[in-house]
Order: C-alpha cells, then structure tokens, then sequence
C-alpha cells in the first residue's frame, strides 16, 4: 500500500514559505539586529566622549579659579566666563562659602562632596542645583589655596545640551533605522 502525499500548492496557507521569503526574512532581521546595535553602540559612545568634554571643560574653569585662590586674589563673586551656566562656589575647610558664580551668589554650600586627592578630580554627577530647574550637572572639585588656608574649589555645567542633542540623535536613528531596514529588505 502506498501513502498518498498531498500536492503542496502556492495557495495552500500550510505549506512551508517558500525558500525565497525565508531567507529575506532571516536576512531582514540580521540587518535590523546590526544596525539596531550600532545605533545602541553610537548613542553609548557619544554620551560618554561628550560627558568627558563637559568634565574637561569644568575641570580647566575649576583650575583658572584654582590659581586665583592659590595667590589670593579670589573675591567674593567669581567673575563669568564663556560658560556664563556653569556653577561655581569656593569653600573653605569648614564648609563656609567665600566665592561663588552669579547664579549661586548668597546661597549657602551646594556641593558637598570631597575634592579629588588625586592629580586628575573625578567629576560627579549632581542633581537639582539650588537656583535653577531640575536638572542634571557634570561638577568636579579640585583643592586650591596656601597649607593654612585651603579651600576647595567645585565647577558645575549642565549636561542640558548633551542630554537634548542625544534624544535628538535617538529619535532620528527610532525613525531611520527602520526605514533603512525595510529599503534593504526591499533590495534583498
């Protein structure tokens, strides 16, 4: 006795895809994984090389403060900069305010910790600084002043500007990376 095999047919929904729309499937999803990670791997680059500029950048205004306090001639309002945001305060060993930027006059200590023992501080990421809107800032300290007087100097920037080009970024590449999926898909 033989076994009847039915006849497979292009209109019957049961039968397997055919070869052809299998492997654009497969290689539709190998391209959307790849540049689905690649966009992931840009996005997680550029925050960090950007954080990095905006500590460098709080780093050398901390250090131009710094100096002022090493011979000084600091006085009671830091005088502004390029970067009119950033926030600026020195303090001296008992946690008492003796200068500080525009935006921070009057107000007391901000920034409460330590500075870098290190030759290279570590900046910290700060939150809600008095004064202004919630918001999240790059803040680093460094030590400044004589042996009988130190202070510590601390510089804030807002990552305001990082944070708004990276969701500008992200939203471009949600949109794009489909598209370019399903234009490649469409070649495939």
């Amino acid at each position: 006795m033989t076994e009847h095999v039915p006849h497979r047919t292009r209109g019957n929904p049961w039968s397997p895809a055919p070869l052809r729309l299998r492997l654009t499937a497969a290689a539709a999803l190998v391209m959307a994984a790849g540049l689905a990670g690649a966009a992931v791997l840009l996005v997680v680059w550029l925050h960090g090389s950007l954080i990095a500029g905006l500590d460098q950048t709080a780093l050398q205004r901390a250090q131009v403060v710094a100096v002022d306090a090493d011979s000084n001639q600091i006085s009671a309002e830091v005088p502004a900069t390029s970067h009119a945001e950033a926030a600026v305060q020195v303090v001296d060993g008992k946690g008492n305010v003796l200068a500080s930027s525009a935006n921070l006059r009057g107000l007391p200590r901000v920034f409460t910790f330590p500075a870098s023992e290190s030759g290279t501080p570590r900046a910290h990421t700060v939150h809600d600084i008095p004064e202004h809107e919630h918001g999240t800032w790059r803040a680093v300290g460094v030590r400044a002043g004589t042996a009988g007087n130190p202070v510590t100097v601390y510089v804030a920037l807002p990552t305001e500007s990082v944070d708004h080009g990276l969701s500008q970024l992200t939203t471009g590449l949600a949109t794009g990376v489909p598209a370019v999926v399903a234009l490649l898909t469409g070649v495939v």
